[in-house]
């Protein structure tokens, strides 16, 4: 989904991957890509705390990921304007978030993830 001005986390879609017969990539090989691309930055997937699907149909994993360290975050500019760092109270209560990270943002208060 397109959402210019809109925060939200880095992510993406699983895409065809070619060099393995035109199979899809995992959602570990979407992630690590989709960070790599937006972000400028290659994580370690840790593990998936989470599966939620959007209003508009869009299936989504939440994952803990380990950045290097040290680190630097390089907003690719096609795809991101900026990088910010919020907490979670901070970011549940900004008026740009993108609705579909509400419902992961209560889960998180209510340490269920």
């Amino acid at each position: 989904m397109i959402a210019p001005g809109k925060l939200c986390f880095p992510g993406g879609g699983i895409e065809l991957c070619h060099e393995r017969n035109n199979q899809f990539e995992t959602p570990e090989q979407a992630l690590i890509r989709e960070f790599r691309e937006e972000l400028g930055e290659t994580i370690t997937p840790v593990r998936q705390i989470w599966e939620s699907t959007t209003e508009w149909g869009i299936h989504l994993y939440w994952w803990i990921v380990r950045l290097p360290e040290p680190f630097t975050l390089t907003p690719n500019p096609e795809e991101v304007e900026s990088v910010a760092w919020y907490s979670p109270v901070e970011l549940k209560n900004h008026p740009d978030l993108l609705s579909s990270n509400l419902p992961f943002l209560d889960l998180l208060a209510k340490g269920l993830v």
